[in-house]
């Protein structure tokens, strides 16, 4: 815990890799019954049904995923008791300027209470349409993933749907509203070994569970690959046509989809070394 937030955010793709020797195994997401055929859209959370948690203490900033109830057991972080929107982060009174702090900071898993000013203080899970395929590290700091998710034989796209890697943006999976906590989107830096050709960058809408994204494109021989998605971006069923934004308020989920447009396996093998919030602009 003496680690300044710089230093436990910034990690090396090496190390993250040579850390999944050891990842945890435990979570079991399952399909959600949501997503268009084509590219399905992966779980919910909803904080009145779940499984129990692994550790008491952190109640608060865990969600059981509506489909499964599961957890990944190394998210153990102490969550937040907050129990609505903070307020977009204002300047300092006489006159001077206080830089809102925009690093999203885990430690196994969990959102560190406190450590951004934009009242996100969730947790990290991964989820999949075969979870045992993906084996994910949160230990330390680490936001590190590797395996395989199967291609739709077939064309079953709704039961070959990906997986991937999702931040509850709250506490107990409560909506999450960016306009009033100042956000304008969330941004990521991927390092590894095995980059996926193509990212889903999502939100997840609260209410209905359905997808807003944008796809991009890793570029395999750059170390580290900057992403970003701005709520304003984010279209519903991205991969089809005439999509329409998701309402700012009804926030719920922050997600890293892998998601097979084929019958083609994607094997992958790599880390997200920072997460940060996008100040929104007037």
């Amino acid at each position: 815990m003496g680690l300044g937030l710089f230093a436990r955010v910034a990690l090396s793709a090496g190390a993250c890799v040579s850390m999944l020797q050891g990842c945890d195994t435990n979570v079991s997401y399952l399909h959600a019954a949501h997503g268009a055929a084509g590219h399905g859209g992966g779980p919910t959370i909803d904080g009145s049904v779940g499984g129990a948690l692994p550790d008491a203490s952190f109640a608060g900033a865990l969600a059981a995923d509506a489909d499964t109830g599961g957890f990944d057991a190394t998210s153990g972080a102490a969550g937040s008791n907050d129990a609505g929107d903070s307020g977009p982060p204002v300047a300092g009174s006489g006159g001077a300027t206080t830089t809102p702090r925009a690093e999203i900071v885990s430690s196994e898993g969990g959102i560190i209470p406190g450590s951004n000013d934009y009242g996100i203080d969730g947790v990290w899970h991964k989820f999949g349409a075969d979870p045992d395929l993906i084996i994910a590290d949160f230990s330390g700091n680490h936001l590190c993933i590797k395996g395989t998710v199967k291609g739709a034989s077939n064309g079953n796209f709704d039961r070959y749907w990906g997986g991937g890697l999702q931040l509850v943006l709250r506490s107990g999976g409560a909506a999450y509203d960016a306009t009033a906590n100042g956000m304008g989107g969330i941004g990521i830096t991927v390092s590894g070994n095995q980059l996926p050709a193509t990212l889903r960058l999502k939100f997840k809408d609260v209410n209905s569970n359905d997808n807003y994204c944008k796809d991009v494109t890793p570029d395999p021989v750059t170390p580290e690959n900057d992403f970003t998605l701005l709520v304003s971006e984010a279209v519903h069923n991205c991969w089809l046509k005439g999509g329409f934004p998701i309402p700012p308020s009804e926030l719920q989920n922050f997600e890293i989809h892998m998601a097979p447009s084929d019958a083609n396996d994607i094997n992958f093998d790599f880390c997200i070394t920072k997460v940060r919030v996008v100040p929104a602009t007037n």
